[in-house]
Order: structure tokens, then sequence, then C-alpha cells
């Protein structure tokens, strides 16, 4: 039942259809890229799920005072580098502009080369990595804004998500259905391994690593309180780039690549066969 860009709060809302699959066990994720910027979207932006909303009329205010000056999604896009003009809506919906833009490209060099100088000039979104066979884009302004625990906005985000995954366990457990959680972090997050000193990439990648920390410690005293079984991504991303093994593609696209993705069902299937015995799917391409 996976869908692309749901999380712990979408999982909640289509638990019930999944429990009338009857399943030995459920499986969600939290994906620190956008899951808690997506759970408080869901929640104060529009009436889509307003129950999903804080208690406490203080905490509702700390979070729509800012979002009624510069709504939150502003300041996404505009680290993504979505300007909104013309030339971006037509380079994103015509094939004569993408027919053209990809004759410009070829003349520029490789995607890599084109990524090199889209960095070096804008710094301040952009971070490339580059070491042997590795290499990447990274976007830590962008990912930064969508961890800022700091932000009531994105604290109350991470709250919801929580609640969501203690909501569906206990629901789980009313049903003697199993339930785990898969933990996947940034793209930034799994090479900050790849780094004595995360500063290595300036100032902004060194605190959106601080800032991820900071929400893992949370999310898994969290998990281990409420005794939900958790299943974290991290090694399994990040031991494949100790041996050159790319689990990201060169460009800022941050989702795993195909390699990336069997790390993480790998991860997951191992757990399952430890942790439940007997109940060990076979992995599908």
């Amino acid at each position: 039942m996976a869908y692309p860009s749901y999380g712990p709060a979408h999982h909640l809302m289509l638990l019930e259809e999944a429990l009338a699959l009857s399943p030995q066990l459920v499986i969600a994720t939290l994906y620190a890229g956008n899951d808690l910027f997506d759970c408080f979207q869901l929640a104060y932006c529009g009436e889509s799920a307003p129950e999903l909303r804080n208690s406490e009329a203080s905490v509702v205010d700390r979070v729509l005072d800012p979002e009624s000056t510069i709504p939150l999604v502003s300041d996404i896009e505009s680290a993504e580098g979505d300007d909104g003009s013309l030339r971006a809506f037509l380079s994103k919906n015509s094939r004569l502009v993408g027919v053209l833009r990809s004759m410009r490209d070829t003349w520029r060099g490789t995607a890599w080369d084109r990524s090199l100088a889209g960095a070096k000039l804008n710094p301040d979104r952009y971070a490339c990595f580059e070491r042997g066979t590795l290499r990447t884009v990274m976007t830590p302004s962008y990912r930064k804004i969508a961890l800022n625990l700091d932000d009531a906005r994105i604290h109350e985000g991470l709250r919801i998500a929580h609640n969501s995954m203690s909501a569906i366990a206990r629901r789980c457990a009313e049903s003697g259905t199993a339930f785990a959680v898969v933990l996947i972090p940034t793209k930034e997050y799994v090479f900050s391994t790849q780094f004595s000193k995360v500063e290595e990439l300036g100032t902004v990648y060194g605190e959106l690593i601080g800032l991820e920390g900071r929400m893992w410690e949370q999310t898994e005293s969290f998990l281990t309180q409420e005794g939900i079984e958790s299943i974290y991504a991290l090694t399994a991303l990040s031991s494949p780039l100790d041996l050159g093994i790319a689990t990201y593609r060169e460009s800022s696209d941050g989702h795993p690549n195909p390699r990336g993705q069997s790390c993480i069902a790998e991860a997951v299937q191992e757990v399952i066969a430890h942790a439940y015995p007997g109940m060990t799917p076979a992995l599908g391409d």
C-alpha cells in the first residue's frame, strides 16, 4: 500500500484498509527529508486532517502565527530554487524547451559538470561530494528548513509523526498484527559518515547534520518508550559508501538509487527474520 510522498500521518489514515487485508506485519516509514513538513501541512494547511492538530490553543497559535506571515512551503520552494517564473514552468512542461535544454546541456558537458557549475553559482543551496568513484549533489539548505526543530511548525510535525506511529502500534496490537517502523535518513546524513568533520561541506551542512541528529535521537527514544520495533537504515545506506559503492545518484535527487533501495529492503528483511521468526518474505526486484 506504499505510495510516493506518504508519511506517518498518511499511514495512520490508511491503516484500517491495510488491516482489512489481514496482514501478519504492518511496516510504516519515517523519512527525515520531508515527513515532518508533510505531517504539519496535512494537519494545519487546509482541512485534510484537522484532528491531528495540537489540543493546546497556545501551541496552535505558535504554529499558525509564522505560517500566516511566510508559509513554510514558500521557504522550501525558495530553497529548492523554484522561482515560479514562466521560464521555470516552460522548462518543466514544454517538450520543445526540454529538447532545447537537452541540446544546451550537451554543449555544457556532463551532468556532473553541470552540477559542479551550479554548486559554484549557488554555494548556499548545493554541496557537492566527490571522493574516488563516489559523487553526488546535496541540498543542505532545503533539508535544513524541513528539519528545523526550532521552528514550531516542524516541531509540531515531529509530534504528529510520533503520535501517528503510536496510534498505529496500538491499533495493530488490538488486531494481533505485528508493527515496525523503517527510519530513513536524508542523503546528507548518510554522507556525513564520510567526514571526520561535517563542517568540511560548509556551515549549513553542519547545522543540518546537528538538527537531523536531534530528530533521530528524539525519535528513537520515543519508539523505545512506546515499545515499537524500528529499523534504522543509516548503516545499510552508508556502509556501501565505505566500499566505493554508490547508494544515491550523482544528481541532487535525495532518493536512494536502486542499489540503495535494495540495501533498505535487505535491512528490513534481516530484522523481520530475527524479530519475527517464520515471517520472512522474499525480496522482489
